[in-house]
């Protein structure tokens, strides 16, 4: 009956004390701060005859995320994005002739759901939301902007560097519709494009 109760206190020491390390453990990665850069590719706004094409030229992208954990897999995620490109027309055998310079906003929140094993340094993860691409459209002195909705997935992983950094690569498309008629006062029927962010950045751990 001793060795019994003895058992029992260490069990029960055990588990108590692994809660609180699992408890720790998503204290401390509570809130999620993940800064990064990468290239955006975009799709074309419109396509025209003959293979022409309005389009925004593809740039460089700088961003920030924020997560809130809800569970030790699952967060809640905010993010902000910018990229300076221009909008231009495509020309088969000639390229892209530049018709206005444009500085493109992202705002989005959504979901993560990270795939953790035990004791893994490498932890992927999934994502998927909604919120607005803006774009700033400046020609000569005049300049307008239009904003519409876009969905969002992504696919990244997160390797553990040490403590509570580990360095994020992340793909994500950003799916809607340019608004001509907002921007350009031109009532056109543009495409539904995939804009694709590729990321690479730190996950900052809280």
């Amino acid at each position: 009956m001793r060795a019994w109760i003895v058992g029992a206190m260490i069990g029960a020491t055990v588990a108590v004390a692994s809660n609180a390390e699992a408890q720790s453990a998503l204290t401390a990665e509570r809130v999620q701060l993940a800064p990064y850069a990468g290239y955006m590719v975009f799709g074309n706004l419109l396509d025209g005859p003959l293979g022409t094409s309005v389009r925004t030229a593809d740039a460089p992208l700088f961003g920030a995320q924020i997560g809130l954990a809800l569970t030790p897999s699952l967060s809640v995620v905010g993010n902000v994005a910018h990229s300076s490109t221009s909008i231009e027309a495509g020309v088969p055998l000639i390229g892209g002739i530049e018709l206005a310079k444009s500085k493109v906003w992202m705002y989005d929140a959504g979901l993560q759901l990270g795939f953790a094993a035990p004791g893994a340094r490498t932890v992927p993860f999934v994502q998927v939301g909604g919120g607005a691409m803006r774009h700033g459209v400046t020609v000569g002195p005049v300049s307008t902007s239009a904003t519409n909705f876009a969905l969002n997935a992504g696919v990244g992983v997160d390797v553990q560097m040490g403590g509570n950094v580990a360095m994020r690569l992340m793909a994500k498309d950003y799916y809607g519709k340019f608004d001509f008629e907002e921007a350009a006062l031109i009532d056109v029927g543009g495409d539904r494009t995939h804009n694709f962010a590729l990321t690479a950045g730190l996950k900052i751990g809280f």
